[in-house]
């Protein structure tokens, strides 16, 4: 039987509908393409949304009524729990009377796409009939960053136009939900109707997806203008700017009702009046974490955590790293600790001291022995692994294909030999060793207070040179309050055999307050630390390898998976759990 990834298999997914209009033939803008990139940027950035065929972008000609619903289409096709769906649209609105309902003093409101016909208009009935397609589970959002107050205008800045009458609907739309209205002589269709139009009860966007357990965020009330404004030296619909501001400020921790309250709030900063964004949900929606479907992290009641003073140092393991290497890390664990400013993050790089040289250095008989019984050891642990993991007969799948495959894809077997120099070469040992030193001993010395997270080999180096900064009383007792070992190497018996004197009994740092390992599920290089002989206070083993699929034999992917956009695992329940909990400290 031939094994393939289904529906059923494929981990949680990430789409994404942007649409974004400036150049309609009437009434143009000019924020609405900006919102749609810097919405596009908010997801790759802070919710780890991939560019790509899963992200799909509309701007002017190309959102026709046609484009926009087929890709709503799309956007939903083969939903399922789990899934985070976002369909974010800048561009006019209006109304125009209903066309199915039994009374004459209703109103459906529409998107403008570019191709805008009166009489056959993009309705909220055609969004509900796609959105009725979204099964429970799924997180569908949807931002409408414009209005629908009859006007459908967004005017705002230096050189917009008026054109708030160009997208009213004609008098001959109008007059099928106002009856009785005669125009008098000297009087405009407008200024006959408008009242009267703008009176009618407005049935809303807001209902369809309410009912669908989706949410949705719009830029001002029903009665009200969604502007197009000129903030900080460009153009952008107010809505999207306040909320991209929020999230710089408060994070991508929060819920959709903080992010709702404090969008809002900003509003008036951009010197708009009477706009006031909306936020309509089912349920406790409100209260999930943004594009989540799982409640908003909430730290812990009591907690003391002086953000100010801490610091989160990362360390990476083998192979090449360059400046910025955690970026995608710190973005991960950012929503559960957003409170700790950006500037408090710091890196450890120590790749170019053993890279320049060339690999396969290894030349007596003893440092070629040591060489070897690493990598046999990942070899085996690899075998093992894929004889767990292999189907049972009956998938006609056989466990020896397992063991022949196992060693591709070992983390980094190609840079063993860059651990090697750091294992054997006592001189570059000392100089990796003091990149760790330079980038801790100011932070600690200063007052501050460390979350050290380490990977892979470099928790090696981690542990080692905490020793021997904490010898002779040279740092503070916990002046680093959590070491994090992630998928370590210290679990190999060949590296424990070959660790420093100061390190070489198990003892826990003196200037470490907490010892935390974590071990994934096939991270074929991490493993249980705690009592062999390691003093580690936690430690979680056996997780799951979030964004790897198929997990089988996929060793390279669960040895990175701790720092997945989506394992909240291990970023809120574990890091943020422990950085967040103060209450050891004396």
């Amino acid at each position: 039987m031939t094994r393939s990834m289904t529906t059923q298999q494929r981990g949680p997914r990430k789409r994404a509908l942007l649409v974004g209009i400036n150049q309609y033939p009437t009434a143009p803008l000019k924020g609405c393409v900006n919102d749609a990139l810097m919405m596009g940027n908010m997801l790759i950035t802070h919710f780890g949304f991939t560019p790509g065929p899963d992200m799909r972008l509309l701007v002017d000609q190309r959102a026709t009524k046609a484009a926009i619903l087929k890709r709503l289409e799309w956007l939903v096709d083969g939903a399922r729990a789990g899934d985070v769906l976002v369909f974010h649209y800048s561009g006019h609105g209006t109304q125009v009377p209903d066309r199915n309902g039994d009374e004459l003093d209703h109103v459906d409101e529409c998107l403008v796409p570019f191709d805008h016909d009166w009489d056959n208009p993009l309705l909220d009935d055609d969004l509900g009939n796609i959105i009725r397609m979204v099964p429970d589970g799924v997180n569908l959002t949807i931002i409408l960053d414009c209005c629908h107050s009859g006007t459908g205008t967004k005017e705002f800045g230096p050189k917009i136009p008026a054109t708030k009458k160009r997208l009213l609907p004609p008098p001959d739309i109008r007059f099928r939900a106002v009856g009785g209205i005669t125009i008098e002589d000297g009087f405009s269709a407008d200024s006959v109707t408008m009242t009267s139009y703008r009176n009618l009860n407005v049935r809303h966007f807001g209902r369809s997806v309410e009912e669908q357990c989706g949410i949705l965020i719009t830029g001002c009330r029903d009665n009200q203008l969604s502007n197009d404004a000129f903030i900080d030296g460009d153009y952008h619909g107010a809505l999207t700017y306040a909320l991209f501001q929020s999230l710089e400020a408060h994070g991508a921790g929060q819920s959709y009702t903080n992010w709702h309250r404090s969008a809002a709030a900003l509003i008036p900063s951009y010197q708009i009046r009477d706009q006031d964004p909306q936020l309509e949900c089912a349920g406790d929606l409100a209260n999930w974490g943004l594009f989540s479907t799982q409640p908003a992290f909430v730290a812990p009641a009591g907690r003391r955590l002086e953000t100010g003073r801490t610091h989160v140092v990362y360390v990476h393991g083998i192979c090449e790293h360059k400046a910025g290497y955690s970026n995608g890390w710190w973005r991960a664990m950012r929503p559960y600790t957003p409170d700790i400013p950006a500037d408090n993050r710091h890196e450890v790089l120590w790749s170019d001291i053993v890279t320049p040289a060339a690999r396969g250095f290894i030349s007596s008989q003893d440092e070629s022995d040591v060489k070897k019984m690493i990598t046999d050891t990942l070899h085996d642990r690899a075998v093992r692994a894929a004889m767990d993991e292999a189907p049972g007969a009956e998938d006609g799948y056989s466990p020896n294909s397992g063991g022949t495959r196992a060693v591709l894809g070992i983390p980094g077997i190609d840079c063993i030999d860059d651990f090697m120099k750091y294992l054997l070469i006592s001189n570059i040992r000392q100089q990796v060793i003091d990149s760790f030193t330079e980038v801790v001993e100011p932070l600690i010395q200063k007052g501050h207070r460390l979350e050290i997270i380490s990977h892979s080999w470099g928790t090696v180096i981690a542990y080692e040179a905490l020793h021997l900064l904490a010898e002779n009383d040279r740092i503070p007792k916990y002046a680093v309050h959590n070491l994090f070992t992630v998928g370590s190497a210290l679990s190999i018996g060949a590296v424990r055999r070959r660790l420093i004197e100061q390190a070489e009994d198990g003892k826990k740092p003196r200037c470490v307050e907490q010892w935390i390992n974590l071990d994934a599920k096939n991270d074929i290089v991490g493993g249980p630390l705690k009592n062999i002989p390691f003093e580690v206070d936690s430690e979680y083993l056996n997780l799951n390898a979030v964004g790897c699929w198929p997990p089988l034999l996929n060793w390279a992917c669960a040895h990175s998976s701790y720092f997945h956009g989506d394992n909240k695992t291990v970023q809120r329940d574990i890091f943020a759990k422990h950085i967040n909990d103060d209450t050891l400290v004396p």
